[in-house]
């Protein structure tokens, strides 16, 4: 892969941020046989092995933190709820905690859902021109380090930093994943999302929303949205530089820029989500 000079400074300009690599997400693992255990120096070979194939763009998977990335963020955060969700609008007390010895009732969770991003690089066609962009550099010769995965590095390890980890109460976490889905799924701004609707989980609507609102995870969420789009911006750079630029890979830019031009990034779609409204 080449890096041009020019493509380096407009990175730097850019600022992108990436952070260590992680793991998937425990909640993506199938649990393992009581009789099967694994040396602690083989506990990421087997975790990459063992997890589901979960929120996958390009055939590179989003998800690259687990349990353990969470107990290591220093200062972590745990979320709980008092009682059982009202199922109205009015949402439950919430208790934010430091997380010191965080219990099997809290998931390690990322603040911006992993489908915000899922949805914007499908739905703008950004792997038809990372596809096209790997084509046209074999063509050119240039195979190292040209495949999906090396390429989309710096997405995964933007939306994956901890920046991005908190520890939320698994109802909740069930919840979000819900509420998100169906705000994003939504054409409005500000997306209703009612409380008695399908899967149950609905009811603790009003408790994610709380969530969401509270002060450091919207500012956490809202800065990993836009490192996202800054990462996604720096692959689209790369496309749109290189020399000689094919036909396919010529209309391919043109598709995804004409979806990036009408708004469909990162930070515009977790915006309407944290726009969205509880009813009931």
């Amino acid at each position: 892969m080449r890096w041009s000079l020019f493509f380096l400074s407009a990175c730097l300009s850019l600022q992108v941020h990436t952070y260590p690599v992680s793991e998937p997400s425990s909640s993506d693992i199938d649990p393992l046989p009581s009789n099967v255990t694994f040396s602690s120096n083989d506990r990421r070979s087997s975790i990459a092995l063992l997890k589901r194939a979960g929120t996958l763009v390009c055939g590179v998977s989003l998800r690259d933190a687990v349990r353990q990335d969470c107990v290591d963020r220093q200062g972590i955060q745990q979320f709980t709820f008092a009682g059982a969700a009202t199922g109205t609008i009015i949402p439950r007390q919430m208790t934010v905690a430091a997380a010191h010895n965080p219990t099997n009732a809290v998931q390690c969770e990322h603040a911006l859902e992993l489908q915000v991003v899922q949805t914007v690089l499908l739905q703008s066609h950004f792997c038809d021109v990372l596809t096209q962009l790997i084509a046209a550099e074999h063509a050119a010769g240039h195979d190292e380090n040209n495949n999906a995965a090396h390429i989309m590095a710096g997405i995964v390890g933007a939306i994956n930093g901890p920046e991005n980890l908190f520890f939320l109460q698994t109802d909740v976490n069930s919840a979000k994943r819900t509420y998100v889905q169906k705000a994003v799924a939504s054409n409005a701004a500000a997306p209703a999302l009612s409380v008695a609707s399908t899967p149950t989980n609905s009811q603790a609507f009003a408790d994610v929303h709380q969530f969401i609102h509270n002060a450091a995870i919207q500012q956490g969420s809202t800065d990993v949205a836009h490192a996202a789009d800054v990462a996604i911006a720096a692959v689209i750079h790369l496309a749109t530089v290189l020399q000689p630029q094919p036909a396919a890979l010529h209309d391919a830019l043109a598709v995804y820029n004409g979806h990036f031009e009408a708004g469909l990034t990162v930070t515009h779609t977790w915006n309407r989500v944290l726009a969205a409204t509880v009813v009931a």
